[in-house]
């Protein structure tokens, strides 16, 4: 349980005692005040009581103070309750408290800050899944970043998470794909072919000549079948996708493919059950679901005049086979692009019987890459794009992936190459990763020096008293309450934030302090265990963020 849980059921238990009214965590905002002056937490819950107790905040908020003074004495966490002006109640931390989270962070290590939070409850994170008829973009990148942190932040919040990549492998687009080669290897072959509105990237006239080496094709008349470049260039294209995620740290537990759906019936089984639920009907020679009864704007399209289904058979297909497979939660993350497919996609899960509220869709907005001060011109038409592998390249994993992440989901980024390529103060991941090297070399140099920390439980930890120490413990102690509004929010970008000031807070604090103290070994050891705990909390953030911690820059 967390501080803020533990001032969450002391408040609820005070308004019970006082007033004899029940309330939940829901009903009340715990939270950081936003001048740390006013304190550690705080809560506004006499004003969501004021209209039914029929008083004042502030007078609500003093009869609540009684009970919860008495509380804190009990308990140890909260050294004071105060009521402002206003009639927030607002809540300071212990020394006891502070000093309790210092020796959990060094006994925990990297399992600081785990929690009970999901009950283990099964989730499925679904993202990238990009289309394998090209390599991986920024944009992709971007969605992979988030995706991948974010099931690591779910993991950590205590649920059970499995990642997974869904390979659209069929389809108009993949028969495209697979013409667009054969058309690279007749030229390459010496064929004077325009390739027309097929993919006209240059990865492909690398895949031709690979095909062209490994198939010993020396003659158009030697060319193998259709479906044979289709093949071949789907292997190949996802190879390289599987290969740039891997470098970009970024794993998925299952790669589940689109055809699959159809080989196993799975589609039509799924349309059949639609039909019985009368969601179907025929016009125009077409199969039309009626998603404009539920939360659609008009009905669509499953399977078209031809014959031919459209993405939408296969995704209802998939979907419900995720319900299936026994997932408490689905988790979906898609380019913003894709906003329109959301309500279509769920009156149909809908229809089929499934709880659409355990179903979340989340949306990546925009990447912009910045180059000397200037946009950078982007389209996929014409192969014209910078790949993710290519920003890897320029930038590193660590880097692309940080600043990825620095921007809530929902809102447009910036990507400036130059910026996260510099190894300075203005570069976020270097400043912290820093710091985290900074830690090491501490240690490093204690040991060269013979001193050890030892066992917590025998340092004097109550000379961490200094005003830049005590706001490190603070922000020590604050980090499994962020780690839960992250993973409640599903913002893992929120970290980032958090990180960059715990960074800052030691850079200062390494600036004035003298850490190793050889004349005051009791004070060297307490802030020996101070700095190790930092360590912990940065390496434990960074790793939720799928960023290294080095030991040394």
């Amino acid at each position: 349980m967390t501080i803020k849980n533990k001032i969450e059921n002391q408040v609820l238990e005070a308004v019970e005692k006082v007033f004899g009214l029940k309330l939940t965590a829901k009903d009340i905002n715990i939270d950081a005040p936003a001048n740390p002056d006013f304190g550690d937490y705080s809560t506004g819950v006499s004003f969501i009581l004021a209209k039914q107790l029929k008083k004042a905040p502030f007078a609500i908020s003093s009869e609540l103070q009684k009970a919860l003074n008495l509380t804190a004495a009990e308990e140890g966490i909260v050294e004071a309750v105060e009521v402002a002006n206003g009639g927030f109640v607002n809540f300071r931390l212990s020394e006891a408290c502070l000093l309790k989270e210092l020796k959990e962070a060094l006994g925990k290590g990297e399992g600081y800050g785990d929690s009970l939070y999901g009950e283990g409850k099964k989730v499925i994170v679904e993202f990238v899944s990009a289309n394998p008829t090209g390599p991986l973009h920024i944009g992709h990148g971007r969605g992979a970043a988030f995706g991948d942190s974010l099931s690591r932040l779910l993991k950590k919040a205590g649920f059970s998470v499995h990642r997974e990549y869904y390979i659209n492998d069929r389809g108009i687009q993949m028969q495209l794909l697979g013409r667009s080669l054969k058309t690279r290897v007749r030229q390459l072959l010496g064929e004077n072919i325009d390739i027309g509105e097929g993919y006209t990237g240059d990865y492909l006239l690398e895949t031709a000549r690979k095909m062209l080496s490994e198939k010993n094709i020396k003659t158009a008349a030697g060319l193998p079948p259709d479906e044979a470049f289709t093949e071949y260039a789907r292997t190949e294209i996802l190879g390289g996708i599987k290969e740039d995620l891997d470098r970009f740290n970024v794993t998925f537990d299952e790669w589940f493919s689109e055809m699959s759906l159809f080989k196993s019936g799975a589609v039509d089984r799924t349309l059949k059950k639609l039909e019985e639920k009368n969601f179907l009907y025929e016009k125009d020679n077409a199969l039309w679901v009626k998603s404009s009864e539920i939360n659609d704007e008009k009905d669509r399209v499953v399977r078209k005049e031809n014959g031919e289904y459209t993405y939408l058979a296969p995704d209802i297909a998939y979907h419900a086979g995720k319900f299936d497979r026994g997932f408490d939660k689905l988790i979906d993350i898609w380019g913003a692009d894709h906003h329109g497919y959301v309500d279509r996609l769920k009156s149909s899960i809908k229809v089929l019987g499934y709880d659409e509220d355990r179903f979340d869709v989340i949306l990546i907005q925009f990447v912009n890459l910045i180059r000397g001060g200037e946009k950078m011109s982007m389209s996929t038409r014409g192969g014209k794009f910078v790949t993710l592998r290519e920003v890897l390249d320029w930038a590193g994993p660590d880097a692309a992936r940080f600043y990825l992440l620095t921007r809530h989901q929902g809102s447009h980024l910036d990507f400036d190459l130059d910026l996260v390529k510099k190894q300075t103060d203005e570069n976020i991941v270097y400043y912290i990763q820093y710091a985290h090297a900074r830690i090491c070399s501490v240690f490093r140099e204690a040991a060269k020096r013979g001193i050890a920390a030892g066992d917590p439980a025998s340092a004097d930890l109550s000379l961490l008293n200094t005003e830049d120490e005590v706001l490190l413990l603070k922000k020590i102690a604050s980090y499994p309450d962020e780690i839960l509004r992250a993973a409640a929010l599903y913002e893992p970008h929120k970290l980032t934030f958090f990180i960059f000031s715990l960074a800052s807070l030691f850079h200062r604090y390494y600036n004035v302090a003298r850490i190793i103290d050889e004349q005051n070994i009791a004070h060297t050891k307490s802030r020996l265990f101070l700095a190790g705990a930092v360590k912990t909390v940065i390496s434990g953030c960074l790793g939720i963020l799928g960023v290294s911690s080095p030991d040394k820059m």
